[in-house]
């Protein structure tokens, strides 16, 4: 079975197989255990692009692993947070 047809399944364990496949990932649901809830503190901890960082962040809300709430008057930014129950 491949990434893609682990992805896909409705068990979570298949789903966290797949994601771990990814080390980005797994560098980022760490910063997040740690603490760390901001978009610039993410790319200061991990060094990754801000384009890959926006990527993975991405990947990790859709496969409802972590979740992005509104911070700021104007909605200006966003803090990450890992996904509870």
């Amino acid at each position: 079975m491949g990434r893609a047809a682990l992805s896909s399944q409705t068990c979570t364990i298949a789903s966290a197989a797949a994601l771990a496949g990814d080390e980005w990932a797994i560098i980022i649901l760490r910063e997040i255990f740690l603490g760390t809830r901001r978009f610039d503190n993410f790319l200061r901890q991990t060094v990754m692009s801000s384009h890959l960082l926006s990527q993975r962040l991405n990947t990790l809300e859709t496969s409802n692993w972590s979740r992005s709430r509104v911070m700021g008057r104007l909605g200006s930014r966003n803090k990450r947070t890992k996904k509870d129950g």
